[in-house]
C-alpha cells in the first residue's frame, strides 16, 4: 500500500513513477505532475493558452476515447465487408456516428485544458464506476464542484484508473479549468488518468 501512496502516474504521457520525483514536471513529456497525496492545492495552472503534450491529445482524441476508438474499428471492419457481404454499410454508418461523438467529447476536454480559466474546486466524492470494467477493475469516478466566473456552482465528474485516487477524500481541494462560455466543459488540472 505504501507504494501506491508514494507513486505517481503522469497524466499526460502515462509514465509511472514508483516514488514521486522531486521535480514538478514529467521527465519524459515535460507535463506537470499531480501533487501527490498531500492535502495542499498545488501550483495554479498557467494562463491560457496552454501547450499540451502531443501524445496526450492523441490519447484523448482516439486511443483512450472509447467511443471514437470503437467507431474507428467499426469503420475499418465495415469498409471491406460492404463489398463482401453488403451489410458493412451499417458498420460504417454506426462507426461514423460513434467516432464523431467521441471526437466531440475529446475536443471539449482539450478545449478546457488548453483554453480554460483556472479556479479552485473541491472533491464531492470518490467512488467506483461499476458500469465499466477492465480485467476485473473498475475506474474511480470523482465528482467535483467549482464556482464559475459568475459565482454559479458547477458540478462535473471525471473517470480515472489511477489507484492513488483511493486516497482522495471529500473536501480535498483541486484546480479546475473550464471554458467560460460553457462551464460544463471542465477538467481537473492536471488531468486525472
Amino acid at each position: 500500500m505504501l507504494g501506491i501512496q508514494t507513486s505517481v502516474t503522469c497524466p499526460w504521457c502515462g509514465t509511472y513513477y514508483a516514488i514521486h520525483p522531486t521535480t514538478t514536471n514529467c521527465k519524459n513529456c515535460g507535463g506537470i505532475l499531480p501533487k501527490g497525496n498531500s492535502k495542499e492545492l498545488g501550483e495554479k495552472p498557467s494562463l491560457p493558452p496552454r501547450q499540451l503534450p502531443k501524445k496526450f491529445k492523441q490519447k484523448v482524441m482516439l486511443w483512450k476515447n472509447t467511443k471514437a476508438f470503437i467507431g474507428f474499428i467499426f469503420i475499418i471492419v465495415g469498409i471491406p465487408t460492404i463489398l463482401a457481404f453488403g451489410f458493412g454499410l451499417i458498420f460504417c454508418i454506426l462507426g461514423y456516428f460513434l467516432f464523431k461523438s467521441g471526437r466531440a467529447e475529446g475536443k471539449e476536454k482539450i478545449m478546457a485544458l488548453e483554453n480554460g480559466i483556472a479556479t479552485e474546486g473541491e472533491i464531492l466524492d470518490v467512488s467506483f464506476d461499476t458500469s465499466e470494467s477492465i480485467n476485473g477493475r473498475n475506474p474511480y469516478q470523482i465528482r467535483y464542484i467549482f464556482a464559475d466566473k459568475n459565482g454559479q456552482q458547477q458540478m462535473d465528474t471525471v473517470k480515472s484508473w489511477d489507484d492513488n485516487n483511493a486516497f482522495r477524500e471529500k473536501g480535498d481541494k483541486i484546480w479546475v479549468v473550464y471554458v467560460p462560455e460553457n462551464p460544463q466543459q471542465s477538467s481537473p488540472w492536471p488531468p486525472m488518468v
